[in-house]
């Protein structure tokens, strides 16, 4: 998610919360005192008046516009699916191999967790920055020593690059989901 959709997002929702906790005041207070007016304000019954006016037209234009892009954002949001290649070609000429990177993905995550104790990846990605790569894992860690293991990870990772076709590590990217014991610590 970029920083502009997400700020587009966070302002959209904070002006909706607002909208829906001003409305929610109001409908409580009418239906907690029957004696209560409140009349709709006067901007707003003109806005919505059965004659058509130009200003309703233009706020009409405008919500519809907000509303297209909006949806193209949450679409896009929900395919975004890999954004690196499918493979690596390493070597060159007869010589060349391809390379799954969804294979490497997962033998670097395999190998994370029978060689770092304690901690259980959920989804690790590969993405290429340049000449190196980039690695984002989410897991679930140990509450003791977090920086040692990420460290104990960054060098076990570009280690595992290095050796399955000369890769190198240029950022290691941990998102801790959760913290729990170390493996084979005393419950």
């Amino acid at each position: 998610m970029t920083f502009t959709s997400r700020s587009l997002a966070l302002v959209v929702g904070f002006v909706g919360l607002i909208v829906a906790v001003a409305a929610f005041i109001r409908e409580l207070s009418l239906a907690l005192d029957s004696n209560l007016s409140w009349p709709v304000a006067s901007w707003w019954h003109r806005l919505i008046a059965a004659e058509p006016r130009l200003g309703a037209s233009i706020a009409a234009g405008v919500t519809g516009v907000a509303a297209a892009v909006l949806l193209v954002l949450a679409f896009r949001q929900l395919g975004a699916g890999r954004r690196g290649p499918e493979q690596v070609e390493l070597g060159a000429g007869e010589g060349s191999a391809r390379l799954e990177v969804q294979a490497l993905e997962l033998a670097l995550r395999q190998d994370i967790e029978r060689t770092c104790p304690g901690v259980r990846p959920q989804s690790l990605t590969l993405t290429r920055r340049g000449d190196g790569w980039r690695v984002r894992l989410e897991a679930l860690m140990p509450a003791a020593d977090l920086a040692g293991v990420r460290l104990r990870m960054a060098g076990l990772v570009a280690e595992d690059l290095r050796r399955a076709g000369g890769m190198r590590l240029d950022g290691l990217d941990v998102v801790v989901t959760g913290l729990g014991p170390a493996r084979g610590a005393g419950a």
